[in-house]
């Protein structure tokens, strides 16, 4: 997922704001990934990995910059995942 300043105008954004939904286990294949691509970008990724589970559990516990995430990221990849995840929370 894309959010933030980078989505709002990337001229201005100091860096590129991701979240990523990861199976457990997973965590150093996609910082590995993350840096590999690092070197391509002329702006810092801050990226946020987060398990389905610990993703929904901030959204059930409404975190807000989870909650802010949700309502206005650009999802990149698996949108239907994404979606079947988010199909039985009640409200945001």
């Amino acid at each position: 997922m894309l959010y933030g300043s980078t989505i709002r105008d990337y001229t201005k954004a100091r860096d590129i704001d991701i979240m990523i939904l990861r199976k457990a286990g997973d965590s150093g294949q996609i910082h590995k990934v993350i840096s590999e691509k690092q070197q391509l970008l002329p702006k810092k990724i801050h990226a946020i990995d987060l398990t389905s589970q610990e993703f929904m559990k901030n959204v059930q516990n409404k975190q807000v910059a989870v909650i802010d995430i949700v309502k206005n990221a650009i999802i990149l990849y698996g949108q239907n995942k994404y979606a079947e995840l988010l199909k039985n929370v009640s409200s945001l």
